[in-house]
């Protein structure tokens, strides 16, 4: 089988042809979903446990991923040093100060390619890439590429198999919370219709 992607290792060519097989070797217990890789399944497995491995040390506070650890802990940096000298909003960081001046100011960044406006340096790089394809993330599991590191984010749970977001109504979970308020516009047409049928007697 030929592939046209380049990868620096084996074990990513390896997940990377497991893609196209098809061939998922590693079988949840629970659920019987499969996976092409063993991190795939130990991150998966973390869904159907009570279990959160990681521990905040200054309020206790637990979580099933290192990367919610990390997000909470922000919350426990050092006190707000930098002020805005118009709203008084205070950040950590000078940079984080910056680029909320630029909200006051209006100032912008521009791209040269098309001329659209942007508020901060990191969504115009993001919309540059539109214009010279470059996709610096890269899947780990099965070596695809991205423009955006959301993107990955949200390819990533196709692999662990992790569905976050969950319809009120119904129960269904979802992948990415954009399929979720879709699906939830279904039960609000419904409701719509049911209403109308028993206002018309």
């Amino acid at each position: 089988m030929r592939v046209g992607k380049g990868f620096m290792g084996e074990k990513p060519l390896q997940s990377h042809y497991l893609v196209h097989s098809g061939d998922r070797p590693f079988k949840c217990d629970e659920c019987g979903k499969r996976f092409i890789s063993k991190s795939s399944l130990k991150a998966h497995l973390i869904t159907h446990s009570s279990e959160r491995p990681f521990k905040c040390v200054i309020c206790n506070k637990t979580f099933k991923k290192w990367a919610h650890l990390q997000n909470h802990a922000r919350i426990h940096s050092t006190e707000d040093q930098f002020e805005c000298d118009v709203c008084n909003k205070r950040f950590a960081e000078i940079k984080g100060l910056k680029r909320h001046r630029r909200i006051h100011t209006g100032e912008k960044h521009t791209c040269n390619i098309c001329g659209k406006e942007f508020t901060f340096i990191e969504s115009m790089k993001a919309h540059m890439r539109t214009h010279t394809g470059e996709k610096p993330y890269m899947c780990s599991e099965c070596g695809k590429r991205f423009g955006q590191r959301q993107h990955l984010n949200r390819h990533m749970k196709i692999h662990t198999g992790e569905k976050p977001h969950m319809c009120d109504e119904c129960g269904k979970r979802f992948i990415d919370g954009r399929d979720m308020r879709r699906h939830l516009e279904t039960h609000t047409r419904k409701n719509v219709k049911k209403t109308k049928s028993l206002l018309n007697g």
